[in-house]
């Protein structure tokens, strides 16, 4: 007897549409899961983030009201899990002695943990303890290193106390104004536009000339009082005042 390929054949296409439909449906049903999953992790992860905001404005106000120790239990929760507010503060603690012994190895310890994530205040903070020096042994190196790296993130003290000791003559610190200045990350660059021009102690005409500049010298503005602009003056390396005629 000859077999019927007919009925065979028709019983093959049959199966492959049956197979794929399943195949279909386990896929569906394996990307339903994993969104599901996503949605539950995205959804933890805000909660999360808005715990975390709220313990650290806990924490804050138990500080505003002299509660050190329940501050304190929050602040060093928070920063060993890595959060930068949290090691800041923690930071500030060990160095005021607020609710603790005055401990400024402790508190480099915790600037140090915030500042390397980008907090600026730690980083200034750290720039300040280092120039004075009174607690950790001054080291102007690490002072203007860190008074640099919060500069860049556009804090104006830390920028202004680099531009004195750079007017102090620290070099350092002179090469870190020069830096940021060529990265325009430092005040604003600005050049003289007139054929020689004065600059001034302070901002006005009856003030000490400190130097003559010539045209096209380039200058970085910093500020300005009227008429008159504040500029870092690389040649003197220190800050002096020019009318604002003067400069382009």
């Amino acid at each position: 007897m000859i077999p019927d390929h007919r009925h065979t054949q028709r019983r093959s296409r049959v199966r492959r549409p049956r197979r794929f439909r399943a195949w279909a449906v386990s896929l569906a049903a394996g990307i339903a899961v994993m969104l599901v999953l996503l949605i539950v992790q995205l959804t933890r992860q805000v909660s999360a983030t808005g715990d975390v905001q709220a313990r650290i404005d806990e924490a804050a106000a138990l500080m505003e009201k002299g509660n050190y120790a329940p501050a304190y239990c929050i602040w060093i929760d928070l920063a060993q899990d890595g959060d930068s507010q949290a090691q800041y503060s923690l930071g500030w603690m060990f160095h005021n002695g607020y609710g603790v012994a005055i401990d400024d190895e402790q508190a480099v310890k915790w600037w140090e943990a915030a500042a390397a994530q980008g907090h600026a205040e730690a980083q200034f903070d750290l720039g300040m303890l280092f120039s004075q020096g009174s607690t950790v042994g001054k080291d102007m190196a690490r002072a203007v290193s860190w008074y640099r790296q919060a500069a860049k993130q556009g804090h104006e003290e830390a920028a202004l106390i680099l531009l004195a000791l750079a007017g102090e003559g620290e070099e350092p610190a002179r090469e870190a104004v020069e830096d940021l200045a060529l990265a325009r990350q430092l005040g604003t660059d600005v050049t003289v536009s007139v054929p020689r021009a004065s600059v001034r102690e302070a901002p006005s005409t009856q003030s000490r000339r400190l130097i003559i500049l010539d045209k096209g010298t380039r200058l970085i503005e910093l500020g300005q009082s009227g008429k008159w602009r504040k500029v870092w003056v690389a040649r003197l390396a220190r800050i002096g005042w020019m009318h604002e005629g003067l400069i382009e």
